[in-house]
């Protein structure tokens, strides 16, 4: 499936159509299937972190919610386990990058 560009009459300007186009391509094969969710790789830890830390909180909201005790596995355990999650998730969406 080839893709026809319509090009201005302006070498210059056609150039940087084509080039522009090549790079637009390129980020499109980096990207991939993955990247249509997560978006590029410089920004794909944080996106799949935010993914991940509403992920948790929809189980928190749902374990408080639907959630029962049992004797093996009692509600507060459960959103002990869910909340440490949700710290670790946020601990990395808003910690540092690097140590000083």
């Amino acid at each position: 499936m080839a893709v026809r560009l319509d090009l201005p009459p302006d070498k210059t300007l056609a150039t940087r159509v084509i080039e522009t186009e090549a790079e637009h391509n390129t980020r499109k094969l980096e990207r991939g299937l993955m990247g249509l969710i997560f978006g590029l790789a410089t920004e794909k830890p944080g996106n799949i972190a935010g993914f991940a830390l509403i992920a948790f909180c929809l189980m928190f909201a749902g374990v408080l919610i639907w959630g029962t005790d049992s004797s093996s596995l009692s509600k507060k355990d459960v959103l002990s386990l869910i909340g440490g999650f949700i710290t670790l998730t946020l601990g990395f969406v808003f910690g540092r990058t690097s140590s000083s």
